[in-house]
């Protein structure tokens, strides 16, 4: 998967159903992905479906993924999770989502306290958008 792959599947089993079809729009071009990192500030927080919010001794940190940092971060390969993880840690106004869709770590502009580790079981999470 690529990383818009990576985020589609991602926005279509972790996000409501309204911001999941807004990210989906949006992926179909640069400027889109742009606007989408852009929103990682403030928009995405909300829009996680708490149902899939678990602890980090849940998630997948050695699975390859893909960062998502405004404004030039637009789904930059890493080999894992936790190195991409570190490579962030003194910034905020991220988003990495594992190489397969199914995981993410959101870290909101300003509030650390808000991170969430993010995690769809492996076949679960319908279409809902």
């Amino acid at each position: 998967m690529n990383a818009t792959d990576a985020l589609r599947r991602f926005a279509e089993r972790a996000l409501l159903p309204d911001k999941a079809r807004r990210y989906i729009a949006l992926l179909e071009t640069k400027k889109g992905l742009r606007k989408i990192a852009d929103d990682l500030c403030h928009g995405l927080e909300s829009e996680i479906d708490p149902k899939v919010t678990t602890t980090r001794n849940n998630m997948p940190m050695n699975s390859p993924c893909f960062v998502f940092k405004a404004p030039t971060d637009l789904g930059t390969a890493h080999k894992s999770m936790a190195e991409a993880y570190e490579s962030l840690a003194g910034d905020d106004s991220w988003f990495i989502v594992s190489e397969d869709g199914l995981a993410g770590i959101h870290r909101p502009e300003d509030r650390w306290d808000a991170e969430k580790m993010i995690r769809i079981e492996q076949g679960g999470g319908t279409l809902r958008c």
